[in-house]
């Protein structure tokens, strides 16, 4: 919810998931998103698993994930990177930093914020 208001603060559309299973449900119905943002440790499916299962489908295998996560051993990274994941944030989360990751990773488009899920 923090990450949420921020965002929303910043003009981004975000839409928020409970877990793994319910955020790939919302990314099949919703327009797809610019950019997802995951924790890897959620209940059920986690963002390792959640990642996995959103690739495969090409409609979905270009949206950048980015792992937000208390995981920051160097080992975490390398995996969230194997994973596909386009980012590591750690938290507690810089806000002008995850805002800088997110501009990078989307492009700006002159007149457009972008959409977040996760």
């Amino acid at each position: 919810m923090v990450l949420k208001q921020m965002l929303t603060a910043v003009g981004a559309r975000v839409r928020l998931a409970r877990d793994g299973q319910d955020g790939l449900a919302q990314v099949a119905v919703a327009p797809s998103p610019q950019v997802i943002l995951c924790d890897l440790l959620m209940p059920g499916m986690d963002g390792l698993e959640f990642a996995r299962r959103l690739r495969p489908y090409r409609r979905w295998a270009r949206i950048p994930i980015i792992a937000v996560t208390a995981l920051g051993q160097p080992t975490d990274y390398v995996t969230t990177w194997s994973h596909g994941f386009k980012a590591h944030v750690t938290k507690p989360v810089d806000d002008d930093g995850l805002v800088a990751v997110i501009l990078r990773l989307v492009g700006r488009r002159r007149g457009r914020r972008p959409r977040t899920a996760g």
